[in-house]
């Protein structure tokens, strides 16, 4: 019986975990949990510990479904190197946070 209530809840914390959606705020900050409201001006987020209501204004991105961060090893222009987590990168920049939570 243990091993059956064991089960469920693993199955149950994988698939809630499977439906998060990833917010990147301007501020640097990444939201993760699932979207329960939107209008034009605001989206409300569920997180893990609370419900958050954020601007639209201050979103740079919102990705769904589950995502790791990568690792990588940045080499720069002085020849020095960078180690850290991916969060975003485009032509003209890469974002990068030290940890990966």
């Amino acid at each position: 019986m243990k091993r059956m209530f064991l089960a469920v809840l693993l199955l149950f914390f994988c698939i809630s975990a499977a439906r998060a959606e990833f917010i990147y705020l301007k501020d640097g900050q990444v939201l993760q949990g699932k979207i329960i409201g939107e209008t034009q001006s605001e989206i409300t987020v569920q997180t893990r510990f609370q419900v958050k209501k954020v601007s639209r204004n201050d979103i740079t991105r919102i990705m769904y479904g589950e995502r790791k961060m990568e690792k990588i090893f940045l080499l720069m222009n002085d020849g020095s190197t960078q180690t850290g987590f991916l969060v975003d990168q485009d032509a003209a920049q890469v974002i990068i946070r030290d940890r990966e939570d």
